[in-house]
């Protein structure tokens, strides 16, 4: 697809000015991911059964906010 929509612009056509949201890694998805199936607030995390970083990024994370 990329092939065909690149042999009908023309050069200069689309010019990028930097990104359009601010950039996000794989710990905003997986918040994101958590925000969605559960009511975070709500939730409450045995520390002894999950390993920090997970209970971390479901309790602090930042979710992806274009997105709601």
């Amino acid at each position: 697809m990329l092939l065909l929509v690149n042999c009908f612009l023309r050069p200069g056509f689309l010019e990028a000015e930097g990104p359009f949201s601010e950039p996000y890694g794989p710990e905003n998805l997986l918040a994101t991911v958590m925000h969605t199936m559960f009511d975070t607030d709500k939730l409450r995390v045995s520390p002894e059964l999950l390993p920090p970083e997970i209970t971390r990024l479901i309790l602090d994370g930042q979710p992806i906010k274009e997105l709601f």
